[in-house]
């Protein structure tokens, strides 16, 4: 059986649109920066250009969170880039972290709603790409188990 999954928490982190920038901040488990996938408005991956990938540029790992950052749609972060994202409050401290082992994840809040909460959703498995054409076995990050395998992991959630 092929097959995808992920997990879908969301947590309190008001994003105003009014301001230029949130009081909160990501802060990711490396100083490197991240690059990330958009999707399109039909949920695929959009096919970029090799050499214009969007990139998270992080200050030591922290990254404010800006009201339009999810004006297209999630970021999905591929290729195990990070295992820990934690939610910070304005004063820079930890209130919650998410650790997990998935081999991608996506950041996600509602476009253009002013939502009080953000998503920090590890997958094992994303949408297709725009390009893609193959078969169910071809899929990127796909999983399979054969007859009477089974498949666990787990995600944590630390509230500080």
């Amino acid at each position: 059986m092929y097959f995808s999954i992920g997990a879908h928490p969301g947590f309190y982190c008001p994003l105003d649109s009014d301001k230029s920038q949130s009081d909160y901040y990501l802060c990711f488990d490396t100083e490197k920066p991240i690059s990330y996938l958009l999707v399109n408005s039909e949920g695929l991956e959009v096919k970029e250009n090799i050499n214009s990938k969007h990139i998270l540029t992080t200050d030591y790992g922290t990254l404010p969170i800006v009201p339009n950052m999810f004006d297209n749609d999630a970021l999905i972060i591929e290729g195990k880039q990070c295992s820990k994202l934690s939610l910070l409050n304005p004063d820079r401290s930890p209130y919650l972290s998410v650790s997990f082992d998935a081999p991608l994840f996506a950041i996600w809040s509602p476009a253009g709603k002013n939502a009080p909460f953000l998503c920090i959703e590890p997958w094992y498995g994303r949408c297709d790409s725009e390009a893609f054409n193959g078969t169910l076995e071809d899929k990127d990050y796909i999983n399979k188990l054969a007859v009477g395998e089974s498949f666990e992991s787990g995600y944590t959630i630390e509230i500080n």
